[in-house]
């Protein structure tokens, strides 16, 4: 008997530590078939890299993480355990102030938070749509799909609702984007 349960635990971690780094993402697939789902995730990735400023993001993130006492070795690990798939931050070894305090560092910086924190949602979501209309003008279906989720998804008011914001920003491209795109 202790066999079983040794083997049955043994596979339960083994199992766990199998789970690709983009399970939030995949749980966003309902059900899609995984190989529909890992490529609407992989799509959906590119099409918030390709909304991005890349080296600004690097430059302000690097300055925020100087502000916060964080190393940059810490930032580059982070970058790696996120694998472009996840927030950066949910994969920064820092306290969970110190990673909000970066957030808000960053939302400073593009001028999209006040002193005390709060987030302009509005001007969130008109520069998210301006970088999304220049990245897919070619792309009318996707630029659709990107906009209507963009549309219903609960701006976010504080650093706090940041996460939940991207969250739903990523399921909702992964379950309305079009096959093939």
């Amino acid at each position: 008997m202790k066999v079983v349960l040794s083997l049955a635990a043994l596979v339960l971690v083994v199992s766990a530590q199998r789970q690709p780094p983009s399970e939030a993402l995949e749980a966003a697939c309902g059900t899609l078939e995984r190989r529909e789902c890992l490529s609407r995730v992989r799509r959906c990735v590119n099409l918030r890299r390709g909304s991005e400023d890349a080296q600004a993001n690097r430059d302000t993130i690097l300055a925020c993480a100087r502000e916060n006492n964080i190393r940059p070795l810490q930032i580059a690990a982070a970058l790696r355990a996120a694998g472009g798939k996840e927030e950066i931050f949910d994969k920064l070894d820092a306290s969970q102030e110190t990673i909000d305090n970066m957030r808000i560092c960053v939302l400073q910086s593009k001028g999209l938070a006040d002193e005390n924190g709060n987030i302009n949602g509005e001007l969130m979501s008109a520069q998210i749509e301006e970088k999304l209309r220049a990245n897919l003008e070619g792309s009318p279906d996707v630029l659709d799909v990107m906009l209507n989720a963009l549309a219903s998804c609960t701006l976010p008011a504080t650093v706090s609702d940041v996460p939940d914001f991207r969250k739903c920003l990523s399921t909702d491209c992964i379950q309305n984007l079009p096959s093939g795109n």
